[in-house]
């Protein structure tokens, strides 16, 4: 556990010459989806309960904690994979891999609370502590899983090109493709029945029901746990 601590304090150390543009970074991201994306849609998606712009803010939450995520997951653990000095410490990969873990947790949890402060003063809306407690549990699986699918395409995708590229993809898909800022009922039927259960729909549609004070689907909540181990597992093979 110490070899741990010291790994995640030195990670944490790292981030002090680039704090503030980074903590500028994280507050600048929602703000971003709520004025060019959630804004402009508002004027399109009309009769929703309660209002879009509202209901949309659990888009914001769940776009701009997991892009993070997925982003700085991939340079991390190759920056730490390539480091000759981190190598050749005698520490195993079990605790690199939780360090690191923690770290994005972290990361992911501070996007999280940065995005609900900023975008619930904003819509005037009152997430209680319990809720966002709550916010915490659900979003912890899809965390996992998205750093562990970040670190195998980085691992994989040696060319930067392509990992801009899929950058992009990931996240017009996680924007467009699960319900973030479009309600799945503007798709298909058939594409709406088989999407609502994968890991990041269930937490939007569960964040959705928090913002609505309706309790949330645990279903939603246990299916994402099971690939979140099996993708741990993977990585850390």
């Amino acid at each position: 556990m110490r070899i741990i601590q010291m790994l995640l304090k030195k990670e944490l150390l790292s981030m002090k010459k680039i704090f503030v543009s980074f903590l500028l970074i994280l507050i600048l991201f929602p703000l971003f989806l709520y004025l060019f994306i959630c804004m402009p849609l508002s004027m399109v998606v009309v009769d929703t309960k309660p209002i879009y712009i509202n209901l949309s803010a659990s888009g914001i939450w769940v776009v701009s904690t997991i892009f993070i995520v997925y982003i700085y997951s991939g340079f991390l653990f190759n920056k730490n994979l390539s480091s000759e000095s981190l190598i050749s410490l005698p520490i195993s990969a079990w605790h690199l891999f939780l360090s690191n873990y923690f770290f994005l947790l972290i990361l992911g949890y501070l996007q999280l609370t940065i995005s609900v402060i900023f975008i619930s003063t904003i819509n005037q809306d009152y997430i209680s502590f319990f809720n966002y407690i709550l916010l915490l549990i659900i979003f912890l699986p899809i965390i996992l899983i998205v750093l562990c699918v970040s670190f195998l395409i980085n691992l994989f995708t040696k060319n930067n090109i392509h990992k801009h590229f899929l950058n992009v993809v990931f996240f017009i898909v996680i924007s467009f493709g699960y319900g973030s800022f479009l309600p799945l009922y503007f798709f298909p039927n058939i594409y709406t029945q088989y999407v609502k259960y994968f890991p990041i729909s269930g937490l939007i549609l569960n964040s959705q029901n928090i913002i609505s004070t309706e309790p949330i689907m645990f279903s939603y909540f246990l299916i994402p746990i099971f690939p979140a181990l099996f993708f741990s597992v993977i990585v850390l093979l």
